[in-house]
């Protein structure tokens, strides 16, 4: 089953059965977890003990509704949060339906979006707790998700919220202008023309010397790899790491890592896309011939892989023909450039 985009709904009673098929008839989503004491058409998984099952399956769906007392909720819960960038959305209903409550992850997670799409369609009343929700102010976390940015140091959220909360100014960095239509919907009074103020906000994929800020990195980057057959996730991952220190690049804004298609099975790439939770791109040898702009044309790698170029061509094909701004590096088994996309509207 592909529970990518799944909701697993969590059923103790008559009442919570109830309000479950008003959910599936509207949410194809659904997952239903049901206790083995009722024998109801429902049922997707039946259990016997909650505490088990949960811990068994909290992490492996994005979306959970609990339709019971929120302190079971929390039990069931606790030995499972990890970190609001990462724990699954959690939302708790009482089986009569009267109020839907979002409980974790509310923003990144979107457990307060969950809240109230259950919310229109049981009739229960929504409850918000989340202060700038209620107050009708922006969240920085909401806006990262929303605008694909990853949140590379997530403790600075609570500063930059509480400064929308507390009507202080902020700076934005943002050379590649990704969040204008935010700043246009902002009063005046949010806004510093100065980086001299306490709350600061950077918006690139480069590295700044300033760890007072927070950091929210775009997907504007891809890595071109190619290496001898059996080089060690090791190797490639210290060449990447030292490359983007150099050239101060975040690998937060890493987007793809691209290679040639005879690279399939190459553990050591497939690893470190893996450790990046970054997908790979494979390209054949004749859409890497295809680009003009490479730097660095190799006969030998031409003759073992049929394209003159990998590293390079890859990352210019997977940045969507983009600019190179790392040419080749090297060590005895790894070549590795960097590519950065000029059309950032299709982020």
């Amino acid at each position: 089953m592909n529970i990518e985009n799944k909701m697993a709904v969590w059923v103790l009673t008559r009442g919570g059965l109830t309000l479950t098929k008003k959910l599936k008839k509207e949410k194809s989503n659904c997952v239903c977890f049901v206790s083995d004491r009722f024998n109801d058409g429902i049922c997707d998984v039946s259990f016997t003990s909650l505490k088990k099952c949960v811990g068994e399956n909290f992490n492996k769906y994005p979306h959970h509704l609990f339709i019971m007392a929120t302190g079971i909720v929390i039990r069931m819960i606790a030995d499972h949060i990890k970190h609001k960038t990462v724990d699954p959305a959690v939302v708790s209903m009482d089986d009569n339906g009267r109020y839907v409550i979002p409980l974790l992850s509310g923003h990144i997670g979107g457990a307060n979006q969950l809240a109230l799409e259950i919310a229109g369609i049981t009739g229960a009343e929504p409850v918000l707790s989340t202060a700038t929700d209620v107050n009708h102010v922006p969240a920085i976390d909401m806006i990262a998700k929303e605008n694909r940015l990853k949140i590379e140091n997530p403790e600075m959220i609570k500063i930059i919220n509480m400064a929308f909360l507390e009507k202080e100014k902020i700076w934005f960095h943002d050379p590649f202008s990704l969040l204008s239509d935010f700043y246009e919907s902002l009063p005046d009074y949010f806004l510093s023309e100065t980086k001299e103020c306490d709350c600061r906000v950077i918006i690139d994929d480069c590295i700044h010397n300033d760890d007072k800020s927070l950091y929210l990195r775009p997907l504007t980057l891809s890595v071109g790899i190619g290496c001898n057959r059996g080089t060690s996730e090791s190797e490639i991952m210290d060449l990447l790491k030292d490359v983007f220190m150099r050239n101060s690049l975040s690998i937060f804004s890493i987007r793809h890592i691209a290679t040639i298609d005879i690279k399939k099975d190459e553990q050591g790439i497939l690893k470190v896309s893996k450790s990046l939770n970054v997908p790979i791109i494979f390209l054949k040898s004749r859409e890497l011939d295809t680009v003009k702009n490479v730097k660095n044309i190799s006969q030998i790698v031409k003759k073992h892989t049929g394209a003159k170029s990998v590293c390079e061509a890859a990352a210019i094909l997977a940045a969507t023909n983009g600019e190179l701004i790392v040419e080749k590096q090297k060590t005895k088994n790894v070549t590795l450039a960097v590519a950065r996309m000029t059309d950032l509207s299709i982020l």
